[in-house]
């Protein structure tokens, strides 16, 4: 019967199965009716009514809003007898001779909102015409037929295991099957209200499947539109309808742990499809759910494992069944997917157009600078990017946020290095892959997850940069030795399996529910003992692979990623043999294992790199730090003062201005080991001054006096990896020779000026940078 919460329940233990019609009261007895209208209007015999309070065990489906007794049910392993105890009140009723027209017999108190198996429990929305809809039932009578949950997720997961074979045969009639069908009507509806209330539309959608049986269960069709099960006890005050519906009695002395009985119930009906997913989400809202929606739960699978945890369903299979759906549909397709995205200040460009996930951003062979760089992830709330950069004449700037930009604008000031990292509660179902284009040496290497990449210390500037985000990999084995059969999952490279006998796997599962690509993950095994070409099927991402509680181990296993996927990323696994250990790493569909009738495999690690990438990077170069000692040097000039520091290699001084050099300064940066550079001049009127280092002057300011000569050395540890090269441009004589580790360098005696200067570092005995015959005039 459909009738609004405004009326009390009434549940009797009596049931006339005739001339039903959805208003009457619905009872079960064993005995036979005619389908006469006087035999039905004959007085009913005593019936009791039964008021059940309801369990808030979530672990143990109990008997639920009252019971109907039949003895003549299926699925019923014994008569069920229900006597009054603690848990049920047992109340009398007077007959009734016309209990096919009201309710109002009896009427007691619902109990409020506590139950054993909340999927069948609780929703909302009103029903705008009832009459209409009670119009249809009784034009067609679906009732007293009985509404079974464990019926409809049975004939959801029937119908899936036939449906391989039915869309070959769909496909060669050119024809859309039933399964299309539903996805495509209702897909959009999941989406819609999943995404607006932060929970996985793939979890939405493959309940919908699971609880409606396809659409098949009668509740679930027009005029009630139930796709969820959900009933109506509690504070509901929508529209219902009451039903017949098996509920399970745990019984420990019962051989099969306990058994089913029919009770009358209420179901949530809805005047649309809409209005009954809108209503589900709503639905999980509820405190007890809070670890189902996407922010408590990285993964579809974790979601539909919170269900079950919070007493959605008694099926210690429930959320496996769900996973499976999920995985055969490609039904993460639905769920939000992130986005990368980066955006550069060029060089003479100003701000470029974002880009996304692994395209260029900024220029290639046009000797431009990146001067500022912002980051962002978008479509996931829970997964967040926070980057740093090294700056010219700044140096490396604070971990900045979703879209803040790091570097300058308008100052002509290169960034030189950069690093990133994932954050938030996905960040650790993601890997974050960058590499950028640097001045002088081209594309680096992939680095990733935080790791600097650029270069330090050479005043190189970034021309380009990309970025992607990689989602990782997971696997889990099967084994019916351990306690909880699946293990839990691995994740990108980690280890799986115990590695030694007891830990064969019997089967195999490989997720890659994170995809930021269209695309797919498919895997194969092989089991131990069979034939080496008797592989068994293929299986796609989630999927079981493998023979549970069998003897016959997997023995070799292949892997390889499809659409999208398989062009930007390798997937990259290998196995641990008994007795013989790992093997090496294979990737994109090579045999991992040995087909010998000996061996098996009792580990496994696997993980998904950016395309040419490797499985450790190889020897790539990420990152290049100038190690070697920076030398600069800076001039005190008559009438200009002190010029600035000039770097190895440059002129400091002047040519061509006939003005002297009054005194200097050296000094040595970045050393790796210990050392100096010392140096004296010879100045006029003083003559030769005593040795000074690091950027100490030599020479005079303030007294107009010309330097006329110099030497310079290295001492300590830089001085065994080093020689020194100076040359200086002296009055008269322009520039002479190089002088080399203290050698003097400039005249004595002659009363000229030095002009200008230039000092290089060489390796240890390497060649002079010029002719070194006659450096000293004297």
């Amino acid at each position: 019967m459909m009738r609004n919460k405004l009326f009390k329940k009434l549940v009797v233990l009596t049931f006339v199965a005739t001339n039903f019609i959805p208003s009457a009261v619905m009872a079960v007895e064993s005995q036979e009716y005619q389908n006469t209208e006087e035999e039905f209007k004959e007085p009913v015999e005593e019936k009791t009514v039964i008021d059940a309070e309801e369990s808030v065990n979530s672990e143990e489906e109990t008997i639920q809003d009252g019971a109907i007794i039949s003895d003549d049910l299926s699925n019923t392993s014994q008569d069920a007898v229900i006597e009054k105890d603690s848990t049920y009140e047992v109340i009398e009723e007077t007959n009734s001779d016309d209990v096919s027209k009201s309710i109002d017999a009896v009427v007691e108190e619902k109990p409020q909102d506590t139950i054993s198996e909340d999927n069948s429990t609780e929703s909302q929305i009103n029903t705008s015409d009832l009459a209409e809809i009670e119009n249809t039932a009784q034009s067609n009578p679906i009732y007293p037929e009985v509404y079974s949950v464990e019926e409809n997720r049975k004939k959801a997961m029937d119908i899936m295991e036939e449906d391989g074979q039915q869309s070959v045969m769909m496909f060669r009639m050119a024809s859309i099957s039933p399964t299309q069908s539903f996805l495509d009507q209702f897909a959009p509806l999941a989406k819609k209200y999943a995404t607006q209330y932060n929970l996985y539309p793939s979890v939405m959608l493959a309940q919908a499947i699971l609880e409606s049986g396809w659409g098949n269960s009668s509740l679930s069709q027009p005029p009630y539109h139930q796709m969820f099960g959900i009933k109506a006890s509690g504070d509901f005050s929508g529209d219902y309808i009451t039903v017949p519906t098996q509920e399970w009695i745990v019984d420990k002395t019962h051989p099969e742990g306990g058994y089913y009985i029919t009770i009358m119930d209420e179901f949530r009906v809805y005047p649309s499809y809409d209005e009954a997913f809108l209503d589900q989400a709503n639905f999980l809202q509820k405190t007890r759910y809070k670890n189902v929606n996407m922010s408590a739960s990285p993964t579809y699978r974790h979601a539909t494992q919170a269900l079950k945890d919070a007493g959605y369903a008694t099926d210690p299979n429930y959320p496996h069944k769900l996973n499976a759906i999920i995985s055969r549909y490609k039904l993460y397709q639905y769920d939000p997917t992130p986005t990368l995205n980066y955006q550069s200040h060029v060089q003479r460009v100003g701000d470029q157009k974002n880009v996304q996930d692994g395209q260029l951003s900024g220029t290639v062979g046009e000797s431009r600078r990146i001067e500022a760089i912002q980051f962002n992830i978008k479509g996931i709330p829970e997964l967040g990017i926070q980057y740093a950069g090294f700056v010219e004449s700044q140096g490396w700037t604070d971990w900045m946020g979703n879209g803040t930009w790091i570097g300058t604008k308008g100052k002509n000031q290169r960034i030189e290095s950069v690093k990133m990292k994932l954050t938030g509660s996905k960040s650790d179902y993601y890997d974050i892959y960058y590499r950028i284009h640097v001045e002088k040496i081209g594309w680096m290497d992939w680095a990733k997850n935080g790791e600097i990449t650029g270069t330090e210390l050479f005043d190189y500037r970034i021309e380009a940069i990309e970025a992607k985000l990689v989602p990782k990999i997971s696997y889990a084995m099967y084994n019916s030795k351990i306690d909880e059969k699946w293990s839990s999952d691995s994740i990108d490279g980690k280890t799986l399996g115990g590695g030694t006998s007891a830990f064969n796997f019997e089967a195999l599962k490989v997720n890659l529910e994170n995809t930021v690509e269209t695309g797919n993950v498919r895997f194969i095994s092989h089991l131990k003992g069979s034939n080496s070409d008797a592989w068994l099927s293929w299986q796609n991402n989630g999927q079981d692979s493998g023979i549970m509680n069998s003897t016959r181990a997997i023995d070799a296993m292949k892997i390889v990623l499809e659409g999208e996927m398989a062009y930007h990323f390798d997937v990259y696994y290998r196995v641990n043999i008994n007795n013989k250990g790992w093997q090496g790493w294979n990737k994109n569909g090579t045999i991992a294992g040995n087909i010998n009738n000996q061996d098996y495999i009792v580990g496994m690690q696997s993980k998904l790199v950016p395309k040419d990438y490797g499985v450790s990077g190889g020897n790539k170069e990420i990152f290049r730090k100038n190690t070697r000692p920076i030398l600069s040097y800076q001039t005190h000039i008559e009438t200009s003062g002190w010029q600035g520091w000039f770097n190895e290699g440059d002129t400091a001084g002047s040519t061509g201005l006939s003005r002297r050099l009054e005194s200097i300064q050296i000094k040595l940066d970045n050393l790796a080991y210990s050392g100096a550079i010392e140096y004296k001049a010879h100045v006029e009127k003083i003559g030769w001054q005593n040795w000074v280092r690091n950027g100490s002057l030599s020479g005079t300011t303030g007294e107009r006096k010309r330097l006329e000569a110099i030497q310079i050395r290295l001492v300590q540890e830089v001085a065994n990896d080093y020689d020194v090269y100076y040359r200086v441009h002296s009055e008269t004589y322009g520039w002479l020779d190089w002088a080399k580790n203290g050698e003097p360098a400039g005249t004595e005696g002659k009363a000229k000026r030095l002009e200008a200067i230039e000092i290089i570092l060489v390796e240890k005995n390497g060649d002079a940078p010029g002719i070194a015959v006659k450096p000293f005039v004297k």
